[in-house]
């Protein structure tokens, strides 16, 4: 028996694709759920809060890792 049959580049592109695109679309759903839990804000008021909380977080998580890329330098050097 055979495998499935392979996928062509565009194939594997598009379905790459469609993933990330459902992953982004779930992240986006959290941020709402978080800045209107009761889903009581206009759509698009509940939209750019939702937009702001995903830049925080993302800004956050880009200092945390700058943080530690420092630390382990310092500490690196300490050692040596």
């Amino acid at each position: 028996m055979r495998g499935p049959t392979p996928l062509t580049p565009e194939e594997r592109r598009r379905r790459d694709s469609m993933r990330g695109r459902r992953a982004n679309d779930a992240l986006l759903a959290r941020f709402e759920r978080e800045v209107d839990p009761d889903a009581t804000l206009d759509p698009a008021e509940r939209a750019q809060l939702a937009e702001d909380a995903r830049r925080a977080h993302f800004q956050q998580l880009g200092r945390r890792g700058g943080a530690a890329t420092a630390e382990s330098r310092t500490t690196q050097r300490l050692a040596s």
